[in-house]
């Protein structure tokens, strides 16, 4: 069962990520009143969905809501968003007791409409062991779940991927990989190009290799941001799944259209652990990329085959389901 609430201390921030006010605020997660940020309750059922980036928490709401102006005045431009910026690394916390109740109301109205059916002895549920919010399995059959709340991938024994904590999709290239927050320094002055800037980017291996290359050489020229490009390199080499070692390179390959390499790799992975859904949704993808439908369909349906419900997969196929159709 969640916990009844989570108090914690934030910040609002506007459309570029930036603070409102340096002032941090009081905030609660509630089981009674959902969330509540500084004196307004916001009930669990006008939130929609509700993403994490680092420390910063996006709260999707319910189009149209009543808001008070003072609270308003915090929605993003031209969408139903409140930004935060959860204070102590608390944001994890405050975003799996969210999802908890969310999950639990979602849940209650699924299992409604079984009952309604008169199907209620059929409906089943599970919790995620990483965040604990409760997953209607039903209609799941499979060797994995996924938690559509944090993204965690799980067998019907709540045991987690294997060194899958790292892994996920990266928001960058949509490949399934280890995610890393990379730091990306520019130091520069060229005769067509110079820069100086300082970024950390939340991507996966892959994109932080051709991070290193596009800047090793020129950063070099000045040695201010050579440091940060070895430590970049560093990283990427360190510590990595075993089974997914070749990865990175595999990924690469694929995206700058040599099949042929990255065939090799991802088939060398596959020996280790043909039933790898991250594996397999990334071979898929990799082959749709490359113009070959038929053979992307085939990893894909494997995909969700071993992980019925990997969101992922299921919206690629849907996205290109006249394409990938095996006549």
């Amino acid at each position: 069962m969640p916990s009844s609430y989570l108090n914690f201390r934030f910040r609002f921030l506007n459309e570029n990520g930036k603070r409102v006010s340096i002032i941090l605020q009081n905030g609660r997660a509630d089981g009674e009143n959902g969330l509540r940020l500084t004196e307004y309750a916001i009930p669990i059922e006008d939130i929609l969905h509700v993403h994490r980036h680092m420390n910063q928490l996006a709260i999707i709401l319910k189009p149209y809501l009543a808001l008070p102006k003072s609270l308003l005045q915090y929605v993003l431009p031209e969408t139903s968003a409140l930004l935060i910026e959860v204070a102590d690394d608390f944001a994890f916390n405050v975003k799996s007791a969210l999802d908890q109740h969310l999950s639990r109301l979602h849940v209650a109205n699924a299992r409604a409409k079984w009952e309604a059916e008169g199907k209620g002895k059929l409906f089943r549920t599970i919790s995620c062991p990483t965040c604990e919010a409760l997953i209607d399995t039903t209609a799941i059959f499979s060797d994995y779940i996924y938690c559509r709340y944090c993204t965690t991938i799980f067998n019907q024994y709540q045991q987690i991927l294997p060194k899958s904590e790292q892994y996920n999709i990266c928001p960058r290239c949509n490949y399934y990989g280890r995610l890393q927050l990379y730091p990306e320094v520019k130091f520069f002055w060229l005769p067509n190009e110079k820069a100086f800037s300082f970024a950390e980017n939340y991507i996966c291996d892959t994109c932080a290799g051709r991070t290193y290359q596009a800047t090793i050489w020129k950063n070099a020229l000045y040695l201010v941001g050579l440091p940060f490009s070895w430590y970049l390199k560093y990283m990427i080499s360190k510590e990595q799944d075993p089974v997914l070692a070749e990865m990175a390179t595999a990924n690469r390959l694929a995206q700058d259209g040599d099949m042929i390499e990255a065939d090799v790799l991802y088939s060398t992975m596959l020996l280790r652990n043909e039933r790898h859904p991250g594996l397999l949704y990334n071979y898929g993808l990799a082959w749709l990329q490359n113009n070959e439908p038929k053979k992307a369909f085939t990893y894909l349906s494997r995909t969700i085959e071993l992980c019925y419900n990997y969101e992922p997969a299921r919206e690629i196929l849907e996205m290109y389901k006249d394409m990938l159709v095996v006549k």
